[in-house]
């Protein structure tokens, strides 16, 4: 999953612009890595703050808070 992607699907699950809550439904520990890994670089570029990232039996499990640029 790419940065854009990813970034769209977090600021979709949004309530309210800012906060997010996203189970993301993966099929391989490999597709888990790419999800956990791209989040964490949207983390480091400062365009969300983690709460949680964590790999869970059928995806990952990603809370935390979209940067307002």
């Amino acid at each position: 999953m790419d940065y854009s992607t990813l970034l769209n699907r977090l600021k979709n699950a949004s309530q309210n612009g800012e906060t997010f809550t996203i189970f993301i439904n993966t099929i391989s520990d490999q597709e888990d890595d790419q999800v956990m890994r791209t989040a964490k670089n949207l983390q480091s570029e400062l365009f969300i703050r983690l709460r949680v990232c964590e790999k869970q039996k059928d995806g990952v499990l990603l809370s935390g808070m979209i940067e307002q640029l």
